[in-house]
């Protein structure tokens, strides 16, 4: 796996990645979550993707998983979704603490 160099120099999120992702055992599907990209240049690179909401119910097999897609520097650097379905089917390498009762706010100009 080749390690992408940076290209984040704008503004906006970034996630501090505190260790190197390994796999652990399957745990439920919850906001936070990380998982390892699967396939394409984006596995190659060793991108991972940060489950930042679920569409529906997690009881429900038909809601939609958002993602965020970060770099293993932790910049951004796509977005993705998949269903549930799938996604319980994932392994998470990690978690990101606070994002499950993270409230941003939008003001009109």
């Amino acid at each position: 796996m080749t390690k992408r160099a940076s290209r984040f120099d704008g503004e906006g999120l970034k996630i501090a990645i505190i260790e190197e992702p390994k796999t652990i055992p399957k745990q439920r599907v919850r906001v936070g979550n990380v998982y390892k990209m699967r396939g394409g240049r984006a596995a190659a690179h060793g991108d991972m993707k940060v489950l930042i909401a679920v569409r529906g119910s997690v009881h429900d097999r038909n809601s939609q998983c958002l993602f965020l897609v970060i770099s293993q520097g932790g910049e951004p650097m796509g977005v993705t979704n998949y269903g549930l379905h799938y996604v319980q089917d994932l392994y998470p390498v990690g978690f990101v603490e606070g994002l499950e009762n993270l409230t941003l706010k939008m003001r009109y100009f």
